[in-house]
């Protein structure tokens, strides 16, 4: 048997969910502008709810303050000077008063030098069949996804000390650090500029694994056993819940062709545009609260804008004006029958196929359709909206985030199994290849 390699270890193992990560603790000082106010005895900490922040709290001694004070910084002999802090309560009291704040930026612990490696963690991250590594106590766990590029390579681990708590947040919500990830240049080191550029193209990455944003956060860089300098910031983590995504749960996976496919688009800087506006409605259309009216307008939208950006600025299939002159569902189609993704309604939505007719030949009919239905106030509008059942309407939904994540996941390279949304059968029956895949 092949020895596998050990697994990386955690930083931070929580021990509750959604519980608050201490950053700093003991006293610090409040400046306003370039004089010293006064001093805060308490705690830096990384909050979960209602939102993530970096968040002082404490008791403040010192001058009277006002939340609208200007140009008030939090400094301690751990981080030095942080960005602006935004008051959010302050005490009456003439003394000792307790104080709380937010910090408006992100804050760095130690030098920010280039590095050997940059270690990472994800939020809330799925389940996946990964290759195995070796755990400390010398067992074997299918805990590993990879992937590289031609600069970078990178691995992901599932902390298995929050087993348990991984699967309660997966039924009932909340937040919490499950993976730990590590990633390395090819060649040389990591400078700073790479590695916050790094850390940027990551968050869209992962969010599109999840189909929620899950990180990176608490990035540090290392030179072999030495961590150099950690970051902490208010990351955008709003995702409590587990959410649909097209990543394989019992099929192991190879996800280097996608990561090098992803970071040669995210180099092209039209592509790096189109990427981060389309997956974050993608990301907005997939939220657990969403409405269903929501997941069809925002998803055809971003469908919309990868077909302009494949099929007439990349590959100029078409001119801009005869582009523009086709109607939606058109280029949808078009961009679909380009990337091989079949248009037929796929068999396992059949509730779908009672809309379908003439007029409504296919999936992307469909679904510009009812999106027109929707948004307009016509009565033949109105009486096709009020024909539509509410499980019709979530599966059109989920059909039209289904082409955005196979649309990209062609553009990118993927060849192997995606899951099918809509799909109510056993659990790994719902994966298959992916209709490109020879």
């Amino acid at each position: 048997m092949t020895l596998a390699p050990p697994k990386l270890e955690p930083d931070i193992v929580m021990t509750s969910i959604s519980q608050p990560l201490v950053v700093d603790e003991g006293p610090m000082e409040l400046w306003v502008g370039q004089e010293r106010y006064g001093n805060v005895d308490g705690s830096l900490s990384l909050r979960w709810l209602p939102s993530t922040a970096l968040e002082m709290e404490g008791v403040y001694t010192g001058p009277p303050l006002s939340f609208d004070a200007r140009g008030v910084t939090l400094r301690s002999a751990r981080f030095g000077t942080a960005d602006r802090v935004l008051l959010t309560h302050l005490s009456p009291w003439p003394t000792s008063r307790p104080v709380r704040g937010i910090l408006s930026g992100p804050l760095t612990v130690g030098e920010l030098v280039p590095c050997e490696r940059l270690r990472f963690s994800l939020v809330n991250f799925p389940e996946y069949l990964g290759s195995p590594v070796t755990t400390k106590q010398g067992g074997r766990w299918c805990a590993r996804m990879s992937g590289c590029s031609e600069e970078l390579s990178w691995n992901v681990d599932a902390i298995d000390e929050v087993t348990d708590l991984r699967r309660t947040t997966a039924e009932a919500g909340g937040f919490l650090i499950s993976h730990v990830g590590e990633l390395r240049p090819r060649h040389g080191e990591l400078s700073i500029e790479s590695a916050q550029s790094v850390i940027h193209m990551l968050h869209w990455f992962f969010g599109f694994l999840r189909g929620a944003w899950t990180g990176p956060i608490f990035p540090r860089g290392c030179e072999g056993d030495t961590v150099r300098w950690r970051q902490f910031s208010s990351w955008k983590i709003d995702e409590p819940a587990r959410v649909h995504t097209w990543l394989p749960r019992t099929n192991a996976l190879d996800l280097s062709p996608l990561f090098q496919g992803f970071s040669a688009l995210w180099s092209d800087a039209n592509w790096r545009e189109a990427l981060v506006t389309a997956l974050g409605w993608f990301v907005a259309a997939n939220a657990s609260r969403a409405p269903n009216e929501t997941r069809l307008v925002l998803a055809q939208i971003a469908l919309e804008l990868l077909a302009w950006t494949w099929l007439v600025e990349t590959r100029a299939t078409y001119h801009r004006r005869a582009f523009g002159k086709l109607k939606t569902a058109e280029r949808i189609r078009a961009l679909l029958c380009d990337r091989g993704i079949p248009l037929p309604v796929p068999d396992h939505l059949g509730e779908l196929v009672d809309l379908l007719g003439a007029d409504v030949p296919d999936g992307p009919a469909l679904i510009v359709t009812l999106r027109n239905a929707l948004v307009h106030s016509g009565d033949n509008d109105r009486l096709r909206v009020h024909r539509i059942t509410g499980t019709q309407l979530h599966l059109a939904g989920q059909l039209a985030l289904q082409y955005f994540e196979l649309v990209l996941l062609a553009l990118c390279g993927y060849r192997e199994k995606y899951v099918k949304r809509g799909f109510r059968e056993w659990r790994g029956a719902d994966e298959c290849l992916v209709p490109w895949h020879s």
